[in-house]
C-alpha cells in the first residue's frame, strides 16, 4: 500500500490481523482490499487536512446548465398547467351547454 500523504509518502506493507487501519490517501499497489469507512466529512482527518472550495458564489457551468433547465421546466410546466385548465373549462361549458 502506497499512502498518498505527502509527509507519509512510501511504501507500507500492512497486515490484515496485526495493524488493519487505513489512512486517507492510500493506494493499494498489489493485492486486494476491503475497506469500511466510518468517518467521513468535517471532523474525519481528510475533512481537517483537505483544501476548502468556496463555490457557494460562483457560477459554473453545472450551475448555470441546470438553471437553464430549471427555467425550461418551469415554464413547460405552467403552459402545462394552462392547457389543462383550458380543456377542463371547454369541458364544462359543453357539458352545461349540453344539459
Amino acid at each position: 500500500m502506497q499512502t498518498g500523504a505527502p509527509e507519509y509518502e512510501k511504501n507500507i506493507e500492512k497486515d490484515h490481523e496485526k495493524d488493519p487501519f487505513l489512512t486517507a490517501d492510500s493506494y493499494v499497489k498489489s493485492g486486494v482490499c476491503k475497506a469500511l469507512v466510518c468517518s467521513v466529512g468535517a471532523y474525519s482527518t481528510r475533512g481537517i487536512k483537505d483544501t476548502r472550495y468556496n463555490t457557494e458564489d460562483q457560477d459554473t457551468e453545472l450551475t448555470l446548465r441546470l438553471d437553464k433547465i430549471g427555467g425550461t421546466l418551469k415554464y413547460i410546466g405552467l403552459l402545462t398547467s394552462i392547457i389543462i385548465l383550458g380543456v377542463s373549462l371547454v369541458i364544462v361549458i359543453i357539458n352545461k351547454a349540453a344539459s
